[in-house]
């Protein structure tokens, strides 16, 4: 079983609320960490941002040679509020709360395998580490991408902490990712008495829609999405504005270049000319996939050479879900993901995290780190 120090510093990051647009929230997150990595030995640097949590990085002592990266996010999913319905709880098996499994459980694991290797005396292998902690990864790291891989380039493994639901699986491939936000403006009009002097921009989305969704080629991997819609001002007034948020995701950089071009020309064959598009800045790949490489082929050797020493048989799998991973994998760094405790649910209200696998991947990241920073030698 963990310690009490991990449930305890769990249930701090659970009840200290961080959705993605909760700055506040994030930042609050983000100066516990910088305290607690502080006082481990790591200098801490904030990345500032005015509309998002400030995003972090540290090198133990200032060591920026480090050759492995290990990277967590601190933003959740869940809205302002949800903490005070439902703190932190646990019961024998489980611990409960918005964020717990994904991914503060990672962050705790992280924390108090660096602890322990400090005091086994490894500050050689601390110096090889370097931490980062971002602040938007659940909508795509939009605005932290460049600065992720600004730390990612020249280290030899990333290792990304997004937890599991088998302590014998980890992921060495994800589909990219992309996220398309629409404007479309009309003109408004009374519906009943000049409905003929409108222009509907909800109608335009209605007929656009579908001709989206016809993108998708299940066979190829790829799937096109309207997961978000609104429009309108009144019943009664021919709809002066819509608007959809699209989402696309492929399994090549091929792909990716092929559909963010067919979904472009889509949205460019407008059935009403009168109607105005407008696709916000940040539309676009915002993930390329994260396909496996030589290079992550021989780091996922190492992970299941540190995992049959434990008595496990790793099995590397793929996922539809994106990460960090993309990002560091598509730059060409060696990278390994799905590191962190086990358990499931997440985004829902019933997330949780297996309480007995905190201390189960706290070794594993132990004895993987040590072994990395053998490897990194070589």
């Amino acid at each position: 079983m963990p310690t009490n120090g991990m449930l305890h510093r769990l249930e701090t990051l659970v009840n200290q609320e961080s959705g993605t647009y909760n700055k506040q929230g994030i930042d609050r997150v983000g100066k516990t960490l910088m305290q607690w990595f502080s006082d481990l030995g790591f200098d801490i640097t904030e990345d500032v941002q005015q509309d998002r949590g400030n995003n972090l990085v540290g090198y133990y002592k200032g060591a920026k040679d480090a050759k492995i990266i290990v990277l967590a996010h601190m933003d959740t999913v869940f809205k302002e509020g949800t903490v005070n319905v439902r703190p932190f709880s646990k019961d024998e098996q489980y611990a409960y709360g918005p964020g717990v499994f994904d991914m503060k459980a990672s962050i705790v694991v992280l924390y108090q395998a660096l602890v322990e290797l400090k005091n086994e005396h490894q500050e050689e292998l601390l110096e090889n580490v370097a931490i980062l902690f971002n602040s938007d990864e659940e909508v795509g790291s939009i605005h932290s991408r460049a600065w992720i891989e600004e730390h990612a380039k020249e280290k030899s493994f990333a290792l990304i902490l997004e937890p599991t639901r088998d302590k014998q699986r980890v992921c060495n491939a994800r589909k990219g990712g992309g996220k398309y936000y629409l404007h479309l403006y009309g003109k408004a009009s009374h519906a009943g008495m000049a409905h003929r002097h409108g222009e509907s921009a909800v109608e335009e989305l209605a007929l656009l829609i579908p001709k989206l969704h016809a993108l998708t080629d299940y066979d190829e991997g790829v799937t096109v999405n309207v997961g978000l819609i609104e429009g309108g001002t009144s019943v009664n007034t021919i709809a002066p504005y819509a608007y959809a948020g699209i989402d696309l995701r492929m399994e090549t950089i091929e792909q990716a270049e092929q559909f963010d071009k067919l979904i472009r020309a889509q949205i460019a064959k407008r059935a009403n000319s009168e109607i105005t598009y407008e696709l916000e800045s940040r539309s676009g790949i915002s993930r390329p996939p994260f396909v496996p490489d030589e290079g992550s082929e021989q780091l996922l050797r190492y992970v299941q050479e540190v995992g049959k020493n434990m008595g496990w048989d790793i099995e590397a799998e793929k996922t539809g879900g994106g990460s960090d991973g993309n990002l560091t994998s598509y730059i060409g760094i060696p990278t390994i993901d799905g590191l962190g405790p086990v358990g499931g649910n997440a985004h829902q209200e019933d997330e949780y995290v297996d309480i007995s696998s905190l201390e189960e991947r706290k070794e594993f990241l132990k004895a993987l780190l040590l072994r990395l920073t053998d490897a990194a030698k070589k």
